[in-house]
C-alpha cells in the first residue's frame, strides 16, 4: 500500500512527503561529511601533487584524477559503513525504484541540458563545467572527464548526498527543510572544491546556481522513485551532458 501511495504522489508532492528516520544519525552524517572533506581537500590534492611532481602546481588533468580517486574513496566508504545491517541497506535504497531506469537516465540528460540552457540564456553564457576547466581535449582529457562526471561524481554524490544525508536531514529537520539543507550543503561543497577555476562573473551561475539546481533535480528523483540508484543514474545523464558540452565548446 505504501508503494502505491508513493506512485500516486507525483513529483512535487513527493518532495514534501514525511520521511521515516533512517538507521543512521546526525553523527554519522557529520562523519561522512568529514570523510568527504578529507578525501577532496587533502587526498585529492596529494594525488594531484604526486602526479605533477610539485606540491604548489596542479595541472587540470592531475586535479581531475585526484578528485576522481577521492570521490571513489568516499563512495567506497559509504558503501562499506552504511550497508552493515538489513535496515541500513533498506534505508540506503539501492533498489531499482518506481520508474524505469532508461527513463531516469534520459531525465538526467534533460536536467543537464535544461540547466545549461537556463544559465546561457540568463546571461551566464555557455562554458565548461567548473570541474572541467582547463582539461585538455585529447584522449586522456576526455577519459578523465568521463571518469569524473559519469562514474566518480554520480556514485559519491548519489550515495552520500541523496542516500545518506537527504533521508537523515529530512527526518531531523522536516521534509522541505531537509531538502533545502541537502541542496545547500552540496552547493557549498561543490564551490569549495571546484570553484577556484571560475572567473568572478561566472561564480553565481556555475558556482552556485548549477550545483544547487542539479541537487534539486537529484533530490526530486530520489524522493519520487524512492531509489538512490535512480538518483545516481540521473546524475550520470547530467554528467554526460557536461562532457559533451566540453567537447563541443573546446
Amino acid at each position: 500500500m505504501a508503494d502505491v501511495d508513493r506512485e500516486q504522489q507525483g513529483w512535487w508532492r513527493s518532495m514534501g512527503a514525511p520521511q521515516p528516520a533512517p538507521a543512521w544519525g546526525i553523527g554519522d552524517v557529520l562523519a561522512s561529511l568529514l570523510v568527504l572533506a578529507l578525501a577532496m581537500l587533502i587526498l585529492a590534492s596529494g594525488i594531484a601533487s604526486a602526479l605533477v611532481g610539485s606540491p604548489n602546481f596542479f595541472t587540470a588533468g592531475a586535479l581531475v584524477a585526484g578528485w576522481s580517486i577521492g570521490l571513489l574513496v568516499v563512495a567506497g566508504y559509504v558503501w562499506a559503513v552504511r550497508r552493515r545491517t538489513a535496515q541500513e541497506r533498506a534505508d540506503l535504497a539501492l533498489g531499482r525504484g518506481l520508474l524505469p531506469q532508461p527513463f531516469i537516465l534520459l531525465l538526467g540528460v534533460a536536467f543537464g541540458l535544461t540547466l545549461d540552457l537556463t544559465v546561457a540564456l540568463a546571461g551566464g553564457g555557455f562554458a565548461r563545467a567548473a570541474e572541467l576547466r582547463g582539461l585538455a581535449l585529447d584522449v586522456w582529457g576526455v577519459l578523465l572527464a568521463l571518469v569524473l562526471m559519469v562514474l566518480a561524481q554520480p556514485l559519491a554524490h548519489g550515495l552520500l548526498f541523496t542516500g545518506v544525508l537527504l533521508p537523515r536531514l529530512r527526518a531531523s529537520l522536516g521534509a522541505w527543510a531537509g531538502n533545502l539543507a541537502t541542496m545547500t550543503l552540496f552547493t557549498v561543497y561543490h564551490f569549495a572544491v571546484y570553484g577556484a577555476s571560475l572567473p568572478a562573473e561566472q561564480v553565481g551561475w556555475y558556482g552556485i546556481f548549477l550545483p544547487f539546481g542539479l541537487m534539486f533535480c537529484l533530490v526530486m528523483v530520489r524522493l519520487r522513485t524512492q531509489s538512490t540508484r535512480a538518483a545516481v543514474l540521473a546524475h550520470v545523464g547530467a554528467g554526460l551532458v557536461a562532457v559533451l558540452a566540453m567537447l563541443s565548446l573546446g
